[in-house]
């Protein structure tokens, strides 16, 4: 099949972005319209420039109220964002980060209002020698009986999901899951009763069904003939980019210089200047009509109705089902994170380790936990801008710090906290949660504050999530919408920045292909 005439994207994030970059240098002829209801482009990525003054010294400040590191692995998608990096010539703007750099090194927990550093020292880590034993103890642990398995029944073990809490929990105990509670709070601001296992661990909840045990499962799966394919598929991947590939093995993450808005306002820039693209912003879709020609669409602009031949739509589910209700898009709840950040005239080490930051779980003595004596304002984390990722200011003495709130304090932990009305109203709760970890910031004021409150911005992968996606496929393939819609971004398949380069350019590359694709294979 040839390519489609005519692709309509929706949503001009990242993923958005790049599907657009992509189809179109690679389908010259295929006519490309990127809308997006907002007067910008990059969704959730911002990237913040500040001239300051601090003392004698001047310089440049960058502040992020979204995303600011990538990861050089762990998806799919990490070779395809590095080498989309290099296509856009960003290559000598990459800020990497050595594995060895103590922002890759130390990393915190905070209990008590004290912070505790991961690792497996048992005097000094937030991991106990009791949380470890219990862990390690796993692989003797019976597996859970499944219906459909060990002839309890005809379901599918893969359909049986459960919470990330629950699969933890029976499998290492209240310490592992208590130092999960953090790690979700700050890749998912969510509730591990929330979330799904499958989803969200993937090949890990597996483990327990195939090899009877995960810690046995991390053992032999990379010795399988699944996991050598894999590793031969990546290792081709990494290859592609030469040298690049070879030098990213030594890094934890990398930023860019001038932030992650660098990249897309790039991408803009290149969709921008591609004779078969056009770019619109500030233009909500109303209406998706289905005819026999293809997709017809009611845009809120004088320009009124146009056809097209496909749909790729990057925007979050609740904002799709309106213009596509026959399809039975299933729902996840999303969450809502306050993020603050503040800029403060005091070197680093005045105030906090050399790290990259910390996390605050839960308390473990409750499935539902209420929010904290000693964190009343339900913050998530801390991540500390200055020492996480050095070398993107030139002023020097000042500290960065960005306090993330709310999530599963705003909607699943009890009592469940109000959601501010203004994102200004989350700065003194950001400062006395700084003052009482750090008291040396009692008394200092910030020299810079940026706000943002960023409403329903991830979805909530909650149990379930892949079976309804693969019912969701079905659907799509099946009925009216086979061959004329795809989905990308972070709604389905991870919410990573990787993960929306993967989905991007997946979908990208099979409608190159003349290929009919959902964007929810393999789920």
């Amino acid at each position: 099949m040839a390519p489609p005439q005519h692709v309509t994207i929706l949503g001009a994030g990242l993923s958005g972005l790049t599907a657009a970059y992509r189809l179109s240098g690679s389908c010259p002829g295929t006519r490309v319209t990127l809308l997006d209801s907002a007067d910008r482009t990059g969704g959730w990525i911002r990237s913040t420039r500040y001239e300051v003054r601090n003392g004698e010294e001047e310089g440049e400040v960058y502040l992020e109220s979204g995303p600011r590191s990538i990861r050089p692995k762990g998806s799919p998608g990490a070779a395809g964002m590095l080498r989309l990096i290099v296509d856009l010539g960003l290559q000598d703007d990459i800020i990497p980060i050595d594995k060895t750099h103590p922002s890759a090194r130390n990393r915190f927990i905070l209990r008590s209002n004290r912070l505790r550093k991961l690792g497996l020292n048992p005097f000094t880590s937030a991991i106990s020698t009791s949380t470890m034993l219990r862990a390690a103890a796993e692989v003797w642990r019976a597996k859970r009986p499944v219906e459909g398995v060990d002839g309890h029944g005809g379901g599918d073990v893969e359909d049986d999901d459960e919470s990330v809490y629950a699969f933890l929990s029976r499998r290492f105990g209240a310490g592992v899951t208590e130092l999960a509670s953090a790690g979700m709070h700050g890749i998912y601001a969510a509730s591990l009763e929330d979330l799904s296992a499958q989803a969200v661990l993937g090949r890990v909840w597996g483990y327990e069904a195939e090899y009877g045990s995960v810690l046995r499962g991390l053992y032999r799966d990379g010795k399988s003939d699944r996991g050598r394919r894999e590793k031969e598929e990546e290792r081709k991947r990494w290859e592609e980019l030469g040298e690049l590939g070879r030098v990213r093995q030594g890094w934890a993450m990398y930023g860019l210089k001038g932030g992650l808005g660098t990249l897309t306002r790039r991408l803009e820039q290149a969709v921008r200047s591609r004779s078969n693209v056009e770019v619109r912003l500030g233009e909500s879709v109303q209406s998706v009509e289905l005819t026999p020609r293809g997709v017809e669409y009611q845009v809120s602009t004088p320009s009124g109705s146009f056809t097209t031949s496909h749909l790729v739509s990057s925007i979050p589910t609740p904002a799709l089902t309106p213009l596509i209700p026959s399809l039975a898009l299933p729902l996840n709840p999303r969450t809502t994170v306050g993020v603050v950040s503040l800029v403060f005239p005091l070197s680093p080490s005045t105030i906090h380790p050399n790290g990259f930051g910390y996390l605050i779980p839960r308390p473990p003595s409750s499935s539902h936990s209420p929010a904290h004596p000693t964190n009343p304002s339900g913050v998530l984390g801390v991540v500390f801008d200055s020492t996480a990722l050095p070398g993107l200011d030139t002023l020097t003495n000042i500290t960065k710090l960005t306090v993330m709130i709310g999530g599963p304090y705003y909607s699943s932990y009890i009592p469940t906290l109000p959601t501010p009305s203004s994102p200004d109203h989350l700065v003194p709760q950001a400062l006395q949660h700084l003052r009482t970890v750090f008291p040396c910031l009692d008394g200092v004021d910030p020299i810079i504050t940026q706000t943002a409150l960023h409403r329903e911005c991830i979805p909530t992968y909650t149990p379930g999530h892949v079976a309804r996606a693969r019912a969701l496929q079905g659907r799509m393939k099946a009925g009216p919408w086979a061959g004329r819609l795809s989905l990308i971004g972070n709604e389905w398949k991870g919410i990573g920045l990787n993960n929306s380069i993967w989905t991007a350019e997946t979908v990208s590359d099979a409608l190159a292909e003349g290929q009919q694709v959902t964007g929810l294979e393999g789920m």
